[in-house]
């Protein structure tokens, strides 16, 4: 028996009016018409209907309402706001929901890459399912173990379908100019599927294909395909390997994603593991470094989806005893526990936004009258701008604080970034002192990790109480406590119009 679904009248909508005119008038997105309610919350304390959310905003009700169906959620988001604009003969084309906005805004490739932090991903196949799957396999048919282990050590299905025995030059698996090492036990099933002369089906009722189906000629192809009329010299579909781990997902009755993508997936989580335990310090996101590198590992240009797809908590899903290796505990990686009710939580959020926004225009503005070409960068990048002026770039990270004896915090990230970068990462600091009329001093620091002799082993060991100039090291960020003495030492006064009374 079908359930019946909730009449929209009885969702607890906050700015009802324009959202019932929404679903009434659009059916089909009806069944999203929950993630408005739970946003009532969030717009009584901002103020404003979602159609009035600023991206980060928008941003912040989808991690708190994190699970699948992120891309349908930003859609219909989108689709709102278009709605009340048309309703009000708004004709302004910014949409902060859109597609077009977010890529151009963090100057991403596609839009997955930002959907990627929203996402709550589930349980993967860990490293000792992968192998025990791979003997399975390797006792009937060596090519799929193969497979396997090439999806899970970074190749992807084009790779594997056109790999030749003469890619393989001593350790080393030449996939498309990529150099991907194999380890003893690879070498051995590379020879084992090379020298396979037949396909054995996991079981008759899976395929029409009979059992003992011999290989077509692959012209030295290691993946070879069981077609007797494909030409030799034609290029391999690669639909067929799917088809096979299709059929041996449901021959071993295998739960957990077992495609192209979840092996894949599955081998980045676990090196993200190792590196994980490799870190002297816990953590709660990769270094960048380390994403760059395992986003070349598995060919792929977006080391923002590497970031987020391994960030801890989804790792620890994998792996829950990973932390179990770590000293200290677990909680010191969540955030003030004073906010984490959800009003209080809110109101904290909202504050640090607001301010921060209005330091981040103050900068802005300051920097395009100083003839600069200013782009805004995802938080993933480990600054705010990227400021270029004939020929000369920088990156700047923006900290707002109210009170000249404040307090401004950068995270790991952030310190990473800024000691690769070295002089060309600025640190400005805005001293906001008129919220309504955004004025504010902006002070500016360059070469953050050498001016203020920040040394990042301490950071890295995570020493707490120790006072470095001012710098009070703490968890997972470094804190720093503002004065007229720091201030003097450390900083320089940008635009001089802009400076204190």
């Amino acid at each position: 028996m079908a359930r019946e679904e909730k009449p929209i009248s009885k969702y607890d909508f906050e700015y009802r009016h324009y959202k019932e005119l929404f679903f009434e008038q659009n059916i089909s997105k009806k069944g999203y018409a929950k993630l408005f309610e739970q946003a009532a919350e969030l717009e009584r304390c901002l103020g404003k209907d979602i159609s009035e959310f600023t991206l980060e905003q928008i941003e912040l009700l989808l991690s708190l309402n994190r699970a699948k169906g992120v891309a349908q959620k930003r859609n219909v988001i989108e689709h709102y706001i278009n709605f009340v604009k048309f309703q009000n003969n708004d004709s302004s084309n910014e949409n902060p929901a859109s597609k077009k906005y977010i890529i151009k805004k963090y100057n991403l490739r596609v839009i997955k890459d930002w959907e990627e932090q929203f996402k709550r991903h589930d349980k993967y196949l860990t490293y000792n399912d992968i192998n025990n799957i791979i003997d399975l396999c390797r006792e009937l048919n060596p090519q799929d173990a193969l497979i396997i282990k090439l999806l899970f050590e970074g190749m992807d299905l084009h790779e594997i379908g056109h790999l030749k025995i003469s890619d393989i030059s001593g350790n080393l698996i030449n996939a498309n100019g990529r150099d991907i090492k194999a380890d003893s036990e690879c070498l051995k099933l590379i020879h084992e599927a090379y020298e396979s002369t037949e396909y054995i089906t996991y079981e008759p009722s899976l395929t029409p294909r009979r059992n003992g189906q011999p290989f077509h000629p692959a012209g030295g192809k290691i993946i070879k395909k069981v077609d007797m009329n494909i030409k030799e010299d034609e290029k391999y579909p690669y639909g067929y390997i799917s088809t096979r781990l299709t059929n041996i997902k449901k021959y071993f009755s295998i739960k957990e994603k077992f495609t192209k993508n979840g092996i894949r997936h599955a081998g980045v989580i676990y090196k993200a593991k190792q590196l994980y335990e490799s870190y002297p310090s816990k953590r709660e996101y990769l270094r960048m470094d380390d994403c760059n590198r395992l986003a070349k590992e598995y060919g792929t240009s977006s080391s923002i989806w590497v970031f987020y797809l391994t960030k801890l908590e989804n790792v620890e899903t994998t792996y829950p005893s990973l932390m179990n290796n770590k000293s200290g505990d677990r909680n010191a990686l969540i955030p003030n526990k004073s906010h984490n009710t959800e009003n209080n939580f809110y109101k904290f959020w909202r504050i640090q936004e607001e301010y921060g926004e209005a330091g981040e225009r103050i900068v802005r503005k300051e920097l395009e009258h100083e003839g600069y070409i200013v782009n805004q960068r995802s938080p993933v990048f480990g600054y705010d701008f990227w400021a270029e002026r004939d020929g000369e770039s920088l990156q700047i990270e923006v900290k707002t604080t109210t009170s000249i004896k404040g307090t401004i915090y950068m995270s790991i990230n952030e310190l990473e970034v800024a000691y690769r970068e070295g002089e060309q990462y600025f640190l400005y600091i805005v001293h906001l002192t008129d919220k309504k009329n955004e004025i504010g001093s902006i002070y500016t620091i360059k070469d953050p990790i050498n001016s203020m002799q920040i040394d990042m082993n301490k950071v890295y060991q995570q020493l707490s109480n120790e006072q470095i100039f001012g710098i009070l090291i703490v968890t997972h960020n470094i804190a720093i406590k503002l004065n007229p003495e720091f201030i003097g030492r450390f900083c320089n006064k940008w635009p001089t119009h802009l400076a204190d009374s």
